[in-house]
């Protein structure tokens, strides 16, 4: 009989004040390829790092058992974690966040090159033969053209096809894939997908957590739901992938419309005239023209690449356009870029990759009054009242003292909203906002922004998917490789409903 390749017995995770896996049990057989359910904060990303032996079992008895894990890759039992490591390997939005915190300029072949070490930088001008390596796997998953381009410079998604290049390039036993497909375009996840299957089929396991279940693919043997920090059912794919099965047991996140301002009936809040934008040598944006009025909901959509983040940078201050005339709420480009900032709320994968302390949630939502990353100023009690008020809403009440290290990726978005809501800004724009949110979230932070119609707050979504754009949103400006194809309703937009 076959022994596992995983085995977990009892193991508790502590993480901040309270335990993230709670007496946990699980084993994974030789060829299974399992799908992790659950909604936000259920343990699943700190399962996937037990697993790989990022984090350590509790020490002691916390549930009355002494827990042990162990790993089988052929030459028998071992518990040691650094065989884990050389043999799993782990993709996920934390991790490819952390890239972009170190700041570092790799190219994306030098960037794979550093999972061939399983490290975080080079340390050393790499091999030929290691860059001919990276260069191969850049190609077999489609995402040659990005060897030679500063993955800084990278859209989120085409940065996360160079890190499944990286996490494969050491051929794992097993590879981990935590929300891995958040962030792509339709097209960009079904080539994932067909090179998940093949990776598959060569031999390599796959553990995969999603929100996302008609993305869940075909050759999933088995799946496991969790909920606060315990596996709740395992059985197989069949059975816990159908459409009836629940995966959450997070509390709805509900937004409350922010109040009317006196910016909302005066001018434009948004106006781009001639606007380029050239980045590394390259012109991301080209010649955009675009007008954005109080009341007038917009999506921005395109394919990973096209602009879209940058046009979001654009809109918030954060970058400058190259050519062409910029202006917010009908004031020029030349005005304090702090105070635009302090009214327009931002929620963005990038945002969040930015705060790199280990604050506490409190801090993390009030930071939103003072427009910073982190927060240097103390608040007073009104703003305090106002973001507890804001994170009851996101449904993050208790989570004011915690440190944000010790959240999921989802529970730390729903900070992100919450800090986004709290100067009830006249314009909000959202950047893949549902990214990392569970079925109950999304659907309640939808729900809250559809309200938002009558009460003087603009939208702009930037979103690859069609069923997380809000229903009050009937205009759309469509991107293609930085130049604006289409600007009207959006129901007459290409590829779309």
């Amino acid at each position: 009989m076959n022994s596992p390749i995983i085995s977990i017995d009892h193991c508790a995770v502590r993480l901040g004040p309270g335990h993230a896996l709670k007496d946990t049990s699980w084993q994974v057989m030789p060829g299974q390829h399992w799908a992790l359910l659950g909604g936000n904060g259920a343990g699943k990303t700190t399962l996937m790092r037990l697993v790989r032996g990022d984090v350590h079992p509790a020490q002691g008895r916390p549930f009355g058992h002494e827990g042990r894990r162990s790993w089988d890759f052929g030459d028998g039992p071992t518990e040691s974690a650094l065989d884990a490591r050389a043999n799993i390997a782990l993709i996920s939005s934390d991790d490819q966040d952390a890239w972009v915190r170190s700041d570092r300029g790799y190219t994306g072949e030098e960037l794979v090159c550093t999972g061939i070490y399983d490290t975080l930088a080079l340390w050393g001008e790499p091999m030929q033969e290691d860059r001919d390596r990276a260069r191969a796997q850049l190609e077999a998953i489609g995402a040659g053209e990005f060897a030679d381009r500063n993955v800084l410079e990278l859209s989120r998604g085409q940065g996360r096809l160079v890190h499944i290049a990286r996490a494969m390039v050491r051929r794992p036993r097993i590879l981990l894939l935590d929300e891995a497909l958040e962030g792509l375009d339709q097209r960009m996840r079904q080539r994932i997908l067909d090179a998940l299957t093949a990776v598959a089929a060569s031999g390599t396991q796959i553990i995969l957590s999603t929100h996302h279940l008609p993305e869940c693919p075909p050759f999933l043997t088995h799946a496991a739901l969790m909920c606060a920090g315990t596996l709740e059912r395992t059985g197989t794919a069949t059975e816990l992938l159908a459409r009836d099965t629940p995966i959450t047991c997070a509390p709805t996140l509900m937004i409350e419309p922010p109040r009317p301002t006196a910016d909302s009936g005066v001018g434009a809040l948004l106006h781009l005239e001639g606007v380029s934008v050239i980045r590394g040598g390259r012109k991301v944006l080209s010649d955009i023209n675009w007008t954005v009025r109080p009341g007038e909901h917009w999506a921005v959509l395109g394919a990973n690449g096209a602009g879209k983040s940058t046009l979001a940078a654009l809109a918030t201050g954060e970058l400058r356009p190259t050519t062409g005339a910029l202006a917010w709420f009908g004031q020029s480009d030349l005005v304090n870029v702090w105070n635009i900032r302090k009214r327009i709320g931002l929620v963005s994968p990038e945002l969040q990759a930015k705060y790199r302390y280990n604050i506490t949630g409190l801090e993390l939502v009030t930071s939103g009054f003072f427009s910073s990353i982190g927060l240097y100023d103390r608040a007073n009690a009104r703003q305090i009242d106002r973001a507890s008020q804001c994170l009851a809403l996101t449904g993050m009440q208790g989570f004011e003292d915690r440190p944000i290290r010790s959240l999921s990726y989802g529970q730390i978005r729903r900070l992100i909203i919450a800090r986004a809501m709290v100067t009830r800004p006249p314009l909000l724009i959202l950047d893949e906002p549902c990214a990392g949110l569970d079925p109950a979230a999304r659907a309640g932070f939808l729900e809250g922004l559809e309200a938002l119609e009558t009460d003087g707050t603009t939208l702009i979504c930037i979103s690859h998917r069609p069923e997380e754009i809000p229903a009050n949103i009937q205009r759309a400006l469509v991107l293609e490789q930085g130049v604006a194809t289409y600007c009207g309703p959006l129901d007459r937009a290409p590829g779309q409903r």
